[in-house]
This record gives structure tokens, sequence and C-alpha cells, in this order.
């Protein structure tokens, strides 16, 4: 009769083989945050103004609204006339660091919803992009759209979150991950605020 011994790994390497399957299965899971109000319908109007050259500002505003229209949830934003416009969105030279909502910062994109984001039916609301920082960090069209919609979703009601997601807090969203577009956790918040 043989004699059969078992070898067993040692206690480390079953860990860290553990660990390992654990990480790869991980999954990010995100959780969408509403910063409070809301637009009391939709559509939405918007008026895009581009001092300087619009050049391609134009074109990038339009495909962030374009984005976030092509999304499955009822955020509809149409381009009108001045003064018929719910939001503006303008593309200018503020400096760096300028003033965004009363904190002086460096920012690519800055939006406010009046009377108050927090609380409440929005009225009105104004998104700012900063040509300053945009162009002396050397922005491509795809990051500066990214930026834009980004500020769509603050407009829409979504404050930052902290995963991949479009509503992350900096521009790195576009660097790290290639995120310039609403994704599963953008419109999962849209779709609760707006059911």
């Amino acid at each position: 009769m043989f004699n059969r011994t078992r070898k067993l790994l040692p206690r480390g390497t079953a860990i860290v083989i553990t660990l390992g399957v654990l990480l790869l299965t991980y999954q990010i899971v995100l959780a969408y945050y509403l910063l409070g109000g809301k637009w009391s319908g939709f559509p939405q109007y918007y008026i895009r103004s581009v001092s300087g050259s619009p050049g391609s500002y134009i074109s990038i505003i339009d495909s962030a609204v374009g984005s976030w229209n092509a999304t499955p949830t009822k955020a509809r934003l149409y381009l009108t006339s001045p003064n018929q416009e719910s939001i503006q969105i303008t593309a200018a030279y503020y400096g760096s660091p300028a003033n965004c909502n009363g904190s002086m910062i460096v920012w690519s994109g800055c939006a406010y919803m009046y009377p108050n984001p927090y609380d409440g039916i929005y009225t009105y609301g104004t998104i700012k992009i900063n040509r300053t920082v945009i162009e002396a960090y050397i922005y491509s069209g795809i990051k500066t759209q990214g930026v834009v919609a980004h500020e769509i979703g603050h407009i829409l009601g979504l404050g930052h979150v902290s995963g991949q997601a479009l509503m992350y807090s900096t521009d790195q969203r576009y660097d790290w991950w290639y995120i310039y577009t609403p994704q599963a956790d953008d419109i999962n918040g849209v779709n609760a605020r707006y059911p």
C-alpha cells in the first residue's frame, strides 16, 4: 500500500492567491450623488456664447449636449435664441485661478444653478468653460467635451463621485479612464432625479 500524503500550499501563498482572485473579480461600485435641487421638467433650452474666436468650441459644446441627449434619460437640451434660455453655456478666458461659485481656484469648468443648487426647483443655470485653463494645459477637443458634459451633469443636479464616472471630481477622469460622456452611474443619477 502506498502512503499518500497531500502537499498543502503554505498559508501565505493561499492568502495571496485568494486576494488575487478577489482583486481580479473586484468591480467598482458607484453611487451617484444628487445635489438636492432639480428642474421642474424637460426639455431645457440652452444658449452658447464663446468669446474670441469660437472655432471648435461651438461644436464641442454641441457634442457634449448631444452626449447627454443620447442617454436613456429624460434629460434633453435644445439650442435656443438669447433671452429664451434656461441654461447658458459660455466659453471665455476667466483666468487661473479664477472665481468659481465664490472660491478662487484653478478650474476648467464651473456650473451654478439658481436660485439654489442644493434645494428646490432650478429656474436658471450657467456653465462657464475656462479657456485660460483648457488652452494653457492643451486639452484636446474630446477632453474639453468631457469638461462641458461634466458641467451639464451638475446642471442636471448631479454632484461629484469618487469613481469611474463623468461626475468624477477632476479632469483626470479623461486621462485615467478616457471618460468624456455620461456613464451608467451618471445616467442612473439623472433617472433617479427625474423618474
